[in-house]
């Protein structure tokens, strides 16, 4: 192939990478979330109305997107886009993920690790249930979940006929390499790294890694002492720090939407370097909005995060700036008026309106979120734990970030004060900020890549062109520090793997070692989609995941039970049913309960013949709908 048509095909690639796809993912599941939470408030939203959803908004994002593309290649925005070899070395240091991705797409057992039976049972409700979604600890109560995450697995799913912990897997590794891309825009953009470079990509690798980048020194220490295992990421923690932030990578691989969080930051984070060098364009004004809704929408503290830190840091630094003679660079305010000029005023005002239409809802959908749970979310000005946990995952950065602070006040440089502001707004939101089941820990991994660029920014002041100084022989054993991290991760998500036996059959979770499994595969073919199971409190909480199925009582969790009066109810109820002492008359005194909680609900219970209350159970009445093998489980018709 000439060199020439070489040339085109690659600008092509690269540009729909980086003009189409990277921006669609954001925009398209934002369309999704708003749209489809606009949906609920006028009528029952059933799956295959999430899947069509899904399909509208893909095409409407991308057909927008292309239409753009095509207006800039015609253009010739993209003649400078020839190929080069060097383009592939950035890449080089992120191979040091694919062991991790690779582990974690192969393995069923690390895809549900992480709270799957919860995330899960949201999942199969979203499929065979209207919305909106019940809580799947006390079915008949509201979710306190955001479920419209789980929404966007379940249309995947239905799509796809993937099972629900896949799908979840592959939306956060595009995430986590979305979030790669953005953030080499934003090291380039701050002149941290060039294009084509190895040191790009180990800076990529150090950012996103930023928090507890201590944790590989703690190995060290183990291993020396003889303490070292493969089987834990909690040995990489310093004495006193938030046992939740060992890695980040640790987090963003479960079953949780932190990757989605952490894409959205980070392209917001481009989107105001970009406005700070009066490059602002009507695509930024889009996907900023986007990245806002959802985040609203799957990962609060990511939307808190980018409101606060980086578009209060932004106000803040141009609030100062705008009667400050000596500062270095456009005030803010010019650059607003020239965007607008640029832009046009009828187009600001549309895409205001329309953010304002599609985002406004999702504040009610906040509000029924915070209105479910007990404690909410409160603000303490000192709160030690929160400033232990900051201290031991940002040890290494936060004195560079005073001392890069210091050093752009001085200059009164625009560029140079954003990050560092925006960081210390950051820092306080996390060190104030209590959230339910303590999720402000959530916010860190926000936070460390503002301290970790601000970091890297009074570093870069003394680097040398061509030469490696002892400044950038520290950053590169830091970003050694990260990569041994994530060797560490996995190695663990290896050990981990072999150790439960989870299997997919075709979009269904089986347990190969499960003494209930044949009852539950016969429960989720042959009983109504609204039936009501009622177990023992004692059933393994990832047993929940197999008959797809609402329990009539879970095992207490935090907060998804504690604000229900009824649930101490219900759980005297089972253990009443399941009781040898239990009478006919108690007997129908319970399930007459249980109808009046759940009306028109079907009530099955799964017990084997060992069960004491067994024969309480066949004595009153209750009608066996499935017999399993001798010694195993059966089903039983409670109401029939």
């Amino acid at each position: 192939m000439s060199q020439p048509r070489v040339d085109k095909v690659w600008r092509v690639l690269v540009g729909l990478f980086a003009e189409v796809l990277n921006p669609m993912l954001i925009i398209w599941l934002a369309l999704f979330v708003c749209l489809g939470y606009i949906l609920t408030l006028l009528m029952p939203v059933r799956i295959e109305h999430w899947t069509a959803l899904l399909g509208a908004t893909l095409l409407l994002s991308l057909a927008g997107l292309l239409l753009r593309f095509r207006r800039l290649w015609r253009a010739g925005s993209d003649e400078s886009l020839g190929f080069d070899r060097r383009a592939l070395l950035p890449l080089l240091p992120l191979l040091v993920f694919l062991p991790l991705f690779h582990a974690e797409l192969t393995s069923p057992t690390l895809q549900i690790l992480n709270h799957g039976d919860m995330h899960v049972g949201y999942v199969h409700q979203l499929l065979y249930h209207a919305t909106p979604p019940e809580n799947i600890f006390v079915p008949g109560h509201p979710a306190n979940f955001y479920w419209l995450y789980h929404a966007l697995l379940a249309a995947l799913v239905k799509a796809t006929g993937w099972a629900p912990p896949l799908v979840a897997s592959l939306v956060n590794i595009i995430s986590i390499c979305s979030s790669f891309y953005w953030l080499a825009r934003v090291l380039v953009a701050l002149g941290l790294a060039k294009r084509h470079t190895l040191w790009l990509g180990l800076l990529i690798v150090l950012v996103y890694c930023a928090v507890n980048i201590t944790g590989a020194l703690t190995l060290l220490q183990k291993w020396l002492d003889g303490a070292y295992h493969s089987n834990s990421l909690r040995i990489m923690l310093l004495p006193g720090a938030d046992s939740r932030l060992h890695s980040v990578m640790g987090k963003v691989m479960n079953f949780t939407s932190t990757a989605v969080g952490i894409m959205c930051f980070i392209a917001s984070l481009q989107i105001c370097l970009r406005f700070l060098r009066g490059k602002l364009d009507w695509l930024d004004l889009v996907l900023l909005s986007a990245c806002v809704a959802l985040c609203l929408a799957v990962r609060h503290t990511a939307a808190l995060s980018i409101v606060v830190a980086l578009l209060g840091g932004g106000a803040a630094v141009g609030f100062g700036l705008i009667f400050d003679r000596r500062a270095v660079g456009t005030p803010p305010l010019q650059l607003a008026k020239a965007t607008i000029r640029r832009l046009r005023p009828h187009f600001v005002a549309i895409w205001l309106v329309i953010s304002a239409f599609l985002s406004l809802p999702l504040l009610h959908y906040y509000e029924r979120f915070i209105a479910t749970n007990v404690d909410g979310f409160s603000v303490q000005l000192f709160y030690p734990a929160n400033i232990n946990m900051l201290g031991a995952a940002l040890l290494v950065f936060l004195p560079l970030l005073a001392l890069q602070t210091v050093y752009a006040l001085r200059d009164r440089s625009w560029l140079s004060l954003f990050l560092p502001v925006s960081a210390w707004l950051g820092l306080l939101l996390t060190a104030v900020l209590i959230l339910p089941n303590g999720d402000q820990h959530k916010a860190v991994y926000y936070v460390a890549i503002l301290v970790a660029l601000s970091a890297l920014q009074i570093l870069a002041r003394s680097w040398d062109r061509g030469r490696i100084q002892p400044v950038k022989l520290f950053v590169l054993c830091l970003g050694a520090l990260a990569i041994v991290k994530v060797g560490q991760v996995t190695r663990y998500y290896d050990a981990r793997a072999r150790q439960l036996e989870f299997v997919y059959d075709s979009g269904h979770i089986t347990y190969m070692d499960g003494e209930r499994m044949p009852a539950y595969t016969w429960i989720r073919e042959n009983t109504p989609a609204d039936a009501i199971l009622v177990l023992p409190l004692t059933v393994h909480k990832y047993e929940h995941m197999l008959h797809e199925r609402q329990v009539y009582v879970r095992k207490a969790q935090y907060w998804f039970t504690d604000n229900i009066p009824s649930y101490d109810r219900r759980v005297t109820h089972v253990q009443e049913l399941l009781s040898m002492e239990t009478t006919a008359a108690d007997y129908y005194s319970i399930i007459d309960a249980m109808r009046a909680e759940l009306p028109g609900r079907a009530l099955y219970a799964v017990l084997a013949d060992s069960d004491a209350a067994l024969a309480v159970i066949m004595d009153v009445g209750a009608e066996m709908v499935y017999e399993g093998d001798y010694g195993g489980e059966h089903v039983y018709l409670l109401n029939p």
